[in-house]
């Protein structure tokens, strides 16, 4: 375990049940486990990014403050998703219901690329899901790879689906 404290950005999403419920389950269990929770987004609906068959998401995106390296915070995210009812990640290129789904999107400003996590998630940028929460947070902090702020990448995303507070 590092002794640095490290800021790590999640995005929480859920579309079954208590969508609600299941977000502030997953928060109360990542402050047990990850770190104490510096700031949370307003709540976001959007519907299903790349699959129009799929029920609608309520997403957020909350950032801690933890001594974790991406690796151990990473198994704490999933070990969250299955305790709360997340089947195991299926490798296809479709997506799925879920219960819940934490995004690990930035970890300080590091790079990380390995065969089990990719920090910046590669994604996010694409993502008005992700993009619109984390821009209500931290509208200027800068993506370490692509070098323009949240704020920046929201203003040049082409995703139409609509995305909105709840």
């Amino acid at each position: 375990m590092d002794e640095r404290k490290h800021i790590i950005y999640l995005s929480l999403g859920s579309n079954l049940g208590d969508r609600k419920e299941h977000i502030e389950r997953a928060l109360t269990l990542l402050e047990m486990e990850l770190g104490k929770m510096v700031l949370k987004s307003s709540y976001y609906v959007s519907k299903a990014w790349g699959q129009d068959d799929l029920n609608d998401f309520y997403n957020l995106v909350a950032t801690f403050e933890t001594s974790l390296d991406a690796h151990n915070a990473l198994i704490i995210t999933q070990s969250i998703e299955k305790e709360l009812g997340r089947l195991k990640k299926i490798s296809t290129k479709r997506y799925h219901n879920r219960v819940i789904d934490i995004d690990i999107l930035f970890l300080d400003r590091m790079i990380i690329d390995t065969i089990n996590l990719i920090v910046p998630h590669p994604l996010m940028h694409q993502r008005k899901f992700v993009l619109m929460p984390l821009s209500e947070t931290y509208p200027s902090f800068l993506h370490p790879i692509l070098k323009k702020t949240v704020m920046e990448l929201l203003n040049f995303l082409d995703d139409k689906l609509e995305c909105k507070k709840c």
